[in-house]
């Protein structure tokens, strides 16, 4: 395989796309004027065929991840996320974690849908805990703009107290 690019990625979930899935995620993501996801656009690709160009994608250097992580496709972003989890999760020391938590961190206004809060949230909300306490904090203060930030704060607290509960021999590790 040539040297990984956003592109590449791109064209690789194109081939899964319909026509008739993409009108069904738009209806069923509410992307109508005035609706929860109005102005999301999508392509028709599904979550397991995402899943699929994420994992042969899985190298990609972290600039192209954040090109796919900023794309106004949905699907592209979606895949995104799942490269910066596998990356995240894979990383052998502390530096290379850190750099895919502020890209998450940074690119969290494009994390604007309940499907992208969902399937990224843990993995990154756990590792900067108190981070992850200021922006719950502020979520329920209402401080913080952008429906992202807020999903991710809300969620990573729900995320936090699962891995508790399920890892609790390793609870000083977290």
């Amino acid at each position: 395989m040539p040297t990984p690019t956003a592109a590449l990625a791109k064209r690789a979930l194109a081939q899964f796309a319909t026509p008739e899935r993409k009108t069904g995620a738009a209806r069923f993501f509410k992307t109508g004027k005035g609706e929860y996801g109005e102005g999301d656009v999508f392509i028709g690709v599904t979550v397991p065929e995402s899943r699929l160009v994420a994992k042969e994608f899985r190298a990609l250097p972290l600039a192209e991840v954040d090109t796919l992580i900023t794309s106004r496709i949905h699907e592209e972003r979606l895949t995104g996320l799942f490269i910066l989890v596998a990356q995240f999760e894979r990383a052998t020391d502390e530096a290379q974690r850190k750099k895919r938590f502020q890209l998450y961190r940074k690119r969290m206004a494009f994390v604007n849908n309940w499907d992208l809060v969902d399937l990224s949230r843990g993995q990154h909300a756990a590792h900067d805990a108190p981070l992850r306490h200021r922006a719950a904090h502020a979520s329920a203060a209402g401080e913080v703009d952008g429906h992202g930030e807020r999903s991710v704060g809300a969620a990573s607290r729900i995320g936090s107290r699962r891995r508790q509960r399920a890892y609790e021999p390793f609870a000083p590790c977290l």
